[in-house]
C-alpha cells in the first residue's frame, strides 16, 4: 500500500487504456475528461494533470482541435445535428488586403463572419483552385500583406522580424485599430481551427496575454520584477541591455542628459524613413521640438493617394504630438471598408509619459527604480492592452472563453507560439526521412535524387527562402509544424507526408506540378540535373504569384486544390 492509500487501495495503471492500441495521450485525456465532467473528482483531476504533463505539443494539438470540434460541433449523435455554416471570400491578389479585410468586418462576411469554425472557402479572383491548402496560402498572404507590413504600424518586431507583437503607435495612429485587431485575432483563430502554421510568429508573450486575458500573473511583487525583467528581455533585448540593465549598474548622473520620465512611441529616425521601426535608442536624450510637416509611412499605393489618405486623417483627428499620454490614443472604433489612414506625426516622433506629468519629471538616481518599473509596466501590458482586447474578442470567435481557460492550464504560451507559428528554419534531413513516393517512383529514381539533391544544395547555400517557397508550393504554407515534417498538415488538418510522385501526365519539358492539399509534388522525367533544377526553381517563381489550373496548365500548380 502506498502512503496516502488504505492496504486494499490499487494504484491506476500507468495507460488508462487497457486494450492493445497505441498510446494515444490526447485520447486518453479527452476519455478521462468525459467522466471527470459527468463526476468530477479529486482523483480525476490528478489523472488528468498527469495526462497532461506526458503530451508533447504534437498531442496537446490533436487535444486543442479536439476540445474546439467538440465545443462547436457537440454531440456527435444529437438528435437534430445543426449544418456547419459556410463563410465565403472572395480574395483580389493584387489589392489591398487590409482594405479587403476590412470590407469582410463591415459586411461581416468571410473572416469575420458570425461563424468561422465551419466550411471556410476561398477563392482567388481569376483562379480557379479551392480547397484547405488554398485556405492556408491566403492566411499567409494576410499575414505578409495586411498585418506585417511596418507601413501599417500594426505590428512591430524587436528581433530583426523572428516575432511581433503590437506597435504601441497603433492605436494612436490608426482609426480603425480595434477592428484590424480582432480580425488579426480571428485569423490567429482561424489558424489553431485549421491547424496551420502562419509566416506570422507573434512573441510567446503575446500569447501570454492572450491566454490570462486581464487574471494577471501568478508571481508576488518580487518574482514578478525578476519575471517582467526577463520578459523584457526575450522581447527587446537591445531595450533591456541599454537601458534597464545600464540604469540598474550605473548612476543616472553619468548619463550627461535629462531623462524624463517617458517611453520612445515613435522613433525620430524611423519617423521620416517608414520602416519598421527599429528597437528605440535606449538612452538617448529628448528630440528637439521642430517644425517641420509631419512625414507618415507610406502604404503600398501610389504616393499620392497615400498624401491624400494621410490628410484627411491629420484633418479628422489632428497631428500627433511629440509628448503624449497614454489617454491620448484614438477610440480606434471606426468601421470602414476604407484603405489605411494613419493620423500623422512630426518628423521627430513621439514620446509616451510613463506617469502624470512625466515629460516634465526627470529621472534621477533615487526614483529610477520606480521609472524602471514604470517602463517595464508601459512595454509590457499597458502599451498593448487595447490591441490585446480586440485580438482576444478576435480569437473567442473559435477559442471561446471556456476553452481558452483549458488552454491556459495546458499549453504555456511559448507552446501557443509554436502552435501558431511552426518551426521557422526548414531541416532538410527531416523533411527527407518524413516523405513517401508514389506513382512508381523509387529512393533510386533519377528523379528522386536529383530533387533532393537540389533542395540539399539549397540548404547547404544557405537559401532557407527556396526551401520554404518549396514547402508553400506543396502544401500551402512557408513554415513546418511543430514536431517537423512528421506534422505536415494536409486535407482539412488530417496529418500527409509529403510525396514526390511520379508526374506520368507530364513529358521532360513540363514544370513540377503540386497537389497542395494533399502534400504532394509531381515530377516530370528531367533529361539532367540543370534542366531538373531549372524547372524546379521556374515552378517556385510561378507558384508564388497563382494558384491557378489555368495559369498552372503550363507552368506548375495543379488546379484540384
Amino acid at each position: 500500500a502506498g502512503e496516502t492509500g488504505g492496504p486494499d487501495e490499487v494504484a491506476p495503471p500507468p495507460w488508462p487504456l487497457v486494450l492493445r492500441v497505441p498510446q494515444d495521450v490526447a485520447q486518453a485525456w479527452s476519455l478521462v475528461e468525459t467522466v471527470f465532467r459527468a463526476a468530477p473528482s479529486a482523483e480525476l483531476e490528478a489523472s488528468l494533470d498527469a495526462l497532461a504533463q506526458r503530451m508533447g505539443l504534437p498531442e496537446k494539438r490533436i487535444w486543442l482541435t479536439r476540445r474546439l470540434q467538440r465545443y462547436h460541433r457537440g454531440d456527435t449523435d444529437a438528435d437534430e445535428p445543426v449544418d456547419p455554416q459556410l463563410a465565403f471570400v472572395e480574395c483580389d491578389r493584387g489589392a489591398d488586403q487590409l482594405r479587403q479585410l476590412r470590407r469582410q468586418l463591415v459586411e461581416k462576411t468571410g473572416l469575420a463572419a458570425p461563424d468561422i469554425t465551419g466550411e471556410f472557402e476561398v477563392r482567388f479572383r481569376e483562379e480557379s483552385s479551392v480547397g484547405s491548402a488554398v485556405v492556408r496560402e491566403w492566411m499567409d498572404l494576410l499575414a505578409r500583406k495586411a498585418f506585417l507590413p511596418a507601413a501599417h504600424r500594426l505590428l512591430i518586431s524587436y528581433d530583426g522580424g523572428v516575432s511581433f507583437l503590437p506597435d504601441p503607435a497603433a492605436a494612436f495612429l490608426n482609426p480603425q485599430w480595434r477592428g484590424d485587431f480582432e480580425m488579426l485575432g480571428r485569423l490567429l483563430g482561424l489558424a489553431l481551427w485549421h491547424q496551420v502554421t502562419l509566416d506570422l510568429p507573434v512573441h510567446p508573450h503575446v500569447c501570454e496575454l492572450l491566454l490570462n486575458a486581464g487574471e494577471g500573473e501568478e508571481e508576488g511583487v518580487a518574482d514578478r520584477w525578476t519575471a517582467d525583467q526577463e520578459r523584457l528581455k526575450s522581447i527587446d533585448a537591445e531595450l533591456f541591455r541599454h537601458k534597464v540593465q545600464w540604469l540598474l549598474e550605473n548612476d543616472v548622473a553619468s548619463l550627461g542628459f535629462e531623462l524624463p520620465f517617458a517611453d520612445v512611441l515613435i522613433d525620430a529616425a524611423a519617423a521620416s524613413t517608414a520602416p519598421a521601426p527599429a528597437p528605440a535608442s535606449a538612452l538617448s536624450p529628448a528630440p528637439v521640438p521642430a517644425l517641420a510637416p509631419a512625414t507618415p509611412p507610406v502604404a503600398d499605393g501610389p504616393t499620392a493617394a497615400a498624401e491624400a489618405a494621410a490628410a484627411e486623417a491629420a484633418e479628422a483627428f489632428g497631428e500627433l504630438g511629440e509628448a503624449v499620454a497614454p489617454e491620448d490614443v484614438l477610440p480606434g472604433d471606426r468601421r470602414a471598408a476604407e484603405p489605411l489612414k494613419l493620423r500623422p506625426w512630426r518628423p521627430n516622433g513621439a514620446q509616451v509619459a510613463l506617469v502624470p506629468g512625466g515629460h516634465d519629471r526627470e529621472v534621477s538616481e533615487s526614483n529610477k527604480l520606480l521609472f524602471l518599473e514604470k517602463l517595464l509596466e508601459w512595454r509590457l501590458r499597458g502599451s498593448m492592452a487595447g490591441p490585446i482586447a480586440a485580438m482576444r474578442e478576435g480569437l473567442h470567435a473559435v477559442v471561446p472563453p471556456a476553452v481558452r481557460e483549458e488552454a491556459r492550464r495546458m499549453l504555456s504560451p511559448s507552446e501557443v507560439h509554436g502552435l501558431l507559428a511552426g518551426m521557422r528554419d526548414i531541416d532538410v534531413e527531416d523533411w527527407r526521412w518524413n516523405s513517401r513516393l508514389a506513382g512508381g517512383l523509387s529512393a533510386g529514381s533519377q528523379e528522386v535524387r536529383w530533387f533532393w539533391q537540389i533542395v540539399r544544395q539549397w540548404a547547404a547555400d544557405g537559401r532557407q527562402d527556396r526551401m520554404q517557397d518549396l514547402l508553400q508550393f506543396a502544401t500551402g504554407s512557408r513554415r513546418v509544424p511543430v514536431g517537423g515534417f512528421a506534422q505536415l498538415v494536409g486535407f482539412n488538418g488530417g496529418k500527409h507526408l509529403f510525396t514526390l510522385a511520379k508526374g506520368t501526365h507530364l513529358s521532360a519539358q513540363s514544370l513540377p506540378t503540386s497537389h497542395a492539399c494533399i502534400c504532394t509534388v509531381d515530377v516530370p522525367p528531367w533529361a539532367s540535373f540543370e534542366a531538373a533544377k531549372q524547372k524546379l526553381s521556374s515552378a517556385l517563381e510561378v507558384g508564388r504569384g497563382r494558384f491557378d489550373e489555368g495559369h498552372a496548365a503550363g507552368a506548375g500548380r495543379n488546379g484540384d486544390d
